[in-house]
């Protein structure tokens, strides 16, 4: 009976060792659960699938390349005002000019 119930308690650590290590696996790791969106006015069901958590190597990848676009635009940003400033500054000195040219030439009366 002592043989018996040692090998009882060593499968049931065995198991309990497997489930944990299956959870750890395939289950710790999931960033968003299965949610089920059900339509009120009909008799329609959405689902969503389980979605793993991203590897860190992977986030890394992502974050540099946010950085890269953040910094790309950010630039673009500045090349596009001074463009803006230069083409307001252009017309407004070309509306000076032509204003001048509306109106006629000055004439002073004698």
């Amino acid at each position: 009976i002592d043989q018996t119930r040692k090998e009882m308690a060593w499968q049931s650590e065995f198991f309990a060792v497997a489930l944990r290590k299956l959870r750890e696996r395939y289950f710790n790791h999931i960033l968003v659960e299965r949610i089920e969106l059900h339509c009120l006015r009909r008799p329609s069901m959405v689902t969503t699938f389980r979605t793993a958590e991203l590897p860190p190597k992977v986030k890394e990848g992502i974050a540099t390349v946010r950085q890269i676009i953040a910094t790309q635009t950010k630039e673009d940003d500045r090349h596009s005002m001074k463009a803006i400033v230069k083409l307001a500054g252009s017309r407004s000195t070309n509306d000076d000019r032509s204003s001048n040219r509306a109106h006629g030439p000055i004439v002073a009366d004698h």
